[in-house]
């Protein structure tokens, strides 16, 4: 009795691993998360390869912005602000991995690598803009306001702290 009950466990463990291996059966579920699907429609993925840190970084991070348009150009629809959504992964083999909301502003600059002393953890500092770039050339009637954050980056939290 034991060893059928060995059997029987080896093969629904044997049965589970091999389901669980790429197949071939096609589906098409719809996702309802509104979030996942705009960055995934509308999201565009900012270029970090030329703020990068000086040594290879221990994190993976993407940074996607999704356009929101508004009236800051009169008598148009124009790209007034965007909302960004962070996507950050460890480079191990089994890698954790976590994804943050970092809401609606005019525009984020100037982002900076700064050397960290721990493998899990990214800094960066950054501008944020109430306007993107683009609107302000468009309208300069526009009252540009800026203010700077330092992001500590880790795939457990993303702290912001105001510098200025």
């Amino acid at each position: 009795m034991g060893r059928a009950l060995i059997g029987t466990c080896f093969t629904l463990l044997l049965g589970g691993q091999l389901s669980a291996q790429s197949g071939v059966n096609l589906q098409a579920k719809p996702i309802r998360d509104s979030l996942l699907v705009s960055v995934l429609n509308s999201g565009e993925l900012q270029n970090l390869d030329s703020v990068g840190p000086d040594e290879d970084p221990q994190l993976a991070i993407r940074l996607y912005r999704m356009a929101r348009e508004g009236s800051c150009v009169e008598e148009t629809h124009w790209v007034c602000s965007y909302r960004y959504i962070m996507a950050v992964s460890e480079y191990d083999e089994l890698p954790n991995r976590a994804v943050f909301d970092l809401g609606e502003v005019g525009e984020i600059r100037n982002i900076r690598w700064l050397a960290s002393t721990r493998p899990d953890q990214a800094l960066w500092e950054v501008e944020v803009q109430n306007y993107p770039a683009h609107a302000v050339k468009q309208n300069p009637k526009l009252v540009v306001r800026m203010k700077r954050y330092r992001l500590d980056i880790t795939v457990q939290r993303v702290a912001v702290t105001s510098i200025d």
